[in-house]
């Protein structure tokens, strides 16, 4: 079985640095959601 290409810091870092940005990006489309629901409820409310 060959043995898994290794991977430099540099590298690594990167793919850290580009998860991060993700989670990021998840966690404000997250709030969105919750914003715009909580505002549907207000408006079906009124």
């Amino acid at each position: 079985m060959a043995k898994p290409e290794e991977k430099n810091r540099k590298e690594l870092t990167a793919e850290i640095e580009e998860s991060k940005k993700k989670i990021r990006q998840s966690e404000k489309s997250d709030k969105a959601v919750k914003i715009s629901v909580k505002m549907t409820e207000i408006f079906n409310f009124l």
